[in-house]
């Protein structure tokens, strides 16, 4: 076998021993543990699984209002999109039952919807977003339809409910009807990716 020029035979024989005998302790230092790492494996998937489980079992916001339930603004959001609202450091989140401002007051005094539940957010660099979820009338989206495509919102209308958006500009506003309550979402110059859809799937399941 070659030998490398600078290297000495009779310092890497036991440089080599004592690497040996270093990595076969450690081994035997970590057997013990091994049981140990694998009971924690095992109770973390079992954490996160029944986790789940209790997400699942949990009403959705608009099952809660169906029974006279009462909701504040962290029930209303789903985590991922509540973590995005929070995550701006000079956010002010303002909680009630204030009637929201909407492209056709009009439609509040006629139909009279009551205010479950508000949420405000307001950036102190500039920027808003207004959501407010209501009981309406179940017959009311003929009504919402009619005077927002006047407004000029764009409406579609399935099995699901009724749901119109209007843009302009960073300015977005969207009303989503179903099952006798009312959303409606204004986003004035902020708002986080697909806000109106995402908080809507949320609610409705």
């Amino acid at each position: 076998m070659a030998r490398i020029a600078g290297r000495s035979l009779w310092l890497a024989i036991p440089v080599g021993i004592l690497s040996v005998a270093v990595v076969g302790a450690l081994v035997w230092l970590a057997v013990p543990m091994i049981p140990v790492a694998v009971a924690w494996v095992g109770d973390s998937l079992r954490a996160t699984a029944v986790a789940a489980d209790e997400a699942a079992d949990e009403p959705s916001p608009a099952e809660v209002l169906a029974v006279d339930g009462t909701l504040d603004c962290r029930d209303l959001y789903p985590d991922q999109l509540w973590a995005e609202l929070i995550w701006h450091g000079d956010v002010l989140l303002s909680q009630g039952t204030t009637r929201p401002t909407i492209a056709a007051p009009e439609l509040l005094d006629a139909l009279a919807p009551t205010v479950r539940l508000s949420c405000s957010w307001a950036l102190g660099s500039g920027g808003s977003i207004s959501s407010a979820l209501m009981s309406v009338a179940a017959d009311s989206g003929p009504i919402v339809e009619a005077s927002l495509a006047a407004q000029g919102f764009s409406c579609t209308n399935d099995d699901a409910g009724l749901t119109c958006t209007r843009s302009r500009g960073s300015d977005t506003e969207s009303h989503v009807l179903r099952d006798g309550l009312w959303l409606s979402n204004v986003a004035t110059g902020w708002s986080p990716d697909d806000y109106s859809g995402r908080l809507t799937t949320f609610i409705w399941p």
